[in-house]
């Protein structure tokens, strides 16, 4: 039965890619200088489509307007489907998860306003609960994820976010049990435009991996690299076609190791200041 439902889905894939080949703006992403992705978005770029040619997963998404109402995974014989709920003010109220005929999970939204206060979500077993909490300017500060029982709520694991005075993003700290396990750093030029991202495990800052952000003169992205040891191990480059409407991404994974010239990034980094806020 999973055979036929698979081949019927796959059939309505098929047309439905078909469908929108033609409507839609195609990005596609090269890993070793094969096609690896081919990603269809609609006129409110949104992704209608996905193929992951490499892992063999197939994404579709149904929207009303802008509203993403479903979403279908499919590998293999395997399919997962997410019903999206919204409230009145186009906010996710539900999402329900069906794992081929089979009933996961249902999650519920709660809002302060407009922003995310909490979500729980329901499965066979547990209750989970994820709590988010905001600066004055509405920006996210912390995000706690707990699983809930009968008897006590276990907080498992925190996430702080810290940000300069110009609302960039600079630290990103993961947490679990008051144990550090991430950090991440991010550094912007004057004009607020990311240069490098930064992580290191736990407080071990021997053990660090980078990320350098490169532009061309029309602000776009052009180049990642991806550094540890002042080695760059990997480089992404990013070119439009000749419409300058499709996206050709090239992961070169087998970039030859050599050293990051210092002088690799366009704009200058502003100084930022480090301090982490307190946590409540």
């Amino acid at each position: 039965m999973n055979n036929l439902f698979s081949k019927i889905i796959f059939l309505i894939l098929s047309l439905y890619g078909n469908i929108i080949y033609s409507q839609c703006e195609l990005h596609e992403i090269y890993f070793n200088n094969n096609l690896s992705k081919k990603i269809y978005y609609n006129q409110f770029d949104k992704p209608v489509y996905i193929q992951d040619l490499q892992n063999k997963i197939t994404e579709i998404y149904y929207y009303k307007d802008t509203l993403l109402t479903n979403k279908i995974i499919i590998f293999n014989t395997d399919t997962l489907k997410y019903y999206y709920s919204y409230n009145e003010k186009n906010k996710i109220e539900k999402i329900r998860t069906i794992h081929n005929a089979d009933l996961v999970s249902v999650a519920f939204y709660n809002y302060y306003d407009t922003l995310p206060f909490e979500i729980v979500e329901y499965t066979d077993s547990m209750r989970y609960l994820t709590r988010y909490s905001y600066d004055h300017l509405g920006r996210t500060k912390e995000i706690s994820y707990a699983e809930l029982s009968d008897i006590a709520t276990t907080y498992s694991q925190n996430w702080i976010y810290n940000y300069d005075s110009n609302g960039n993003l600079i630290k990103k700290i993961q947490l679990r049990d008051n144990d550090t396990l991430g950090i991440w750093i991010y550094e912007y030029s004057n004009d607020n435009f990311l240069l490098k991202e930064k992580i290191q495990n736990n407080l071990d800052t021997t053990d660090i991996f980078e990320k350098y952000f490169i532009y061309n003169n029309d602000g776009k992205i052009k180049e990642v690299l991806y550094v540890m040891n002042n080695l760059i191990i990997q480089k992404e480059q990013y070119k439009l076609r000749s419409n300058n409407t499709e996206l050709k991404k090239i992961i070169k994974k087998d970039y030859s190791i050599r050293p990051i010239k210092k002088n690799v990034i366009k704009y200058k980094t502003i100084e930022i200041d480090y301090d982490w806020e307190t946590r409540r």
